[in-house]
């Protein structure tokens, strides 16, 4: 597959202001142009209508990159193509749908003389008149995903998830100080929620390390200044202790949803 585009697609910063928006966006920009930097990636990172488009030679790098930055809901690995090569492209690509069950997914922006659903149409007649397939538009095996912006077009195949939540560093600081797996959890979370955290590790914080992507800091001693930070901590219900502003972000999840928090973020 001759990929040489990532689309990165965002949910909650768009429903934000305008204001927000900008500031969140360039938060997130700015984040995945450090990842892209700390992982020898070599990659052109632009914002444009809804989407977070990323240029790189190593897509498949990228992509893991990707998939562990906050702020990023899904992730496509795209052919960018010209509308006026849109069918050829398709006729190219029909045998990935040889002797299985498709669809064909089109969104379309701008101005054009016809619609998402004509398209659609269009290229599965293209598909079924290269190979032997079926459309199956409830349960498919495989789906030409295909979107049309003006003169452009991009095709994929996959939608990756990603962790969604706020981009890393754009809420204030909490301070984690991580004993155990509880609070490993716990911190994550506020990371999610997009939190400037500052770690005190007690144990090994590896399987954080790849979600680092954005403003924080960890430290090897306590300071004044730690402690007059909001903390977070993993108790239960059942050890909560008010004592100053204090988060329990996994205060009512159960061991299961917790156990399986633990797993995503080892992935």
């Amino acid at each position: 597959m001759k990929y040489n585009l990532l689309i990165a697609r965002f949910s909650e910063i768009a429903i934000k202001s305008h204001p927000v928006r900008k500031r969140l966006l360039k938060i997130l920009i700015k984040n995945i142009k450090k990842a892209m930097l700390k992982n020898k990636i070599e990659a052109v990172v632009y914002a444009k209508w809804e989407r977070i488009f990323v240029e790189t030679k190593n897509i498949k790098k990228a992509t893991n990159i990707l998939k562990h930055i906050f702020g990023i809901v899904s992730i496509s690995p795209v052919i960018k193509l010209k509308l006026s090569n849109l069918e050829k492209t398709i006729k190219n690509y029909a045998h990935m749908a040889k002797n299985k069950n498709f669809a064909v997914r089109v969104k379309r922006v701008g101005n054009h003389d016809f619609t998402s659903r004509d398209m659609e149409k269009k290229l599965g007649s293209i598909i079924l008149s290269k190979i032997n397939a079926k459309v199956n538009l409830e349960k498919p095996d495989i789906t030409f995903y295909v979107e049309i912006r003006n003169d452009d077009a991009y095709l994929y195949f996959d939608v990756i998830p990603g962790p969604g939540g706020m981009p890393l560093g754009s809420e204030q600081k909490v301070f984690c100080e991580i004993k155990n797996k509880r609070d490993l959890v716990a911190c994550w979370l506020m990371m999610k929620r997009g939190c400037k955290v500052v770690i005190f590790p007690k144990i090994s914080i590896k399987p954080l390390k790849k979600w680092l992507y954005g403003e924080h800091k960890i430290i090897k001693k306590l300071d004044e200044f730690c402690l007059k930070l909001p903390k977070v901590s993993g108790d239960s219900l059942k050890k909560i202790k008010i004592n100053g502003i204090k988060f329990y972000p996994i205060c009512c999840l159960t061991q299961e949803e917790i156990d399986k928090i633990f797993k995503k973020i080892n992935n």
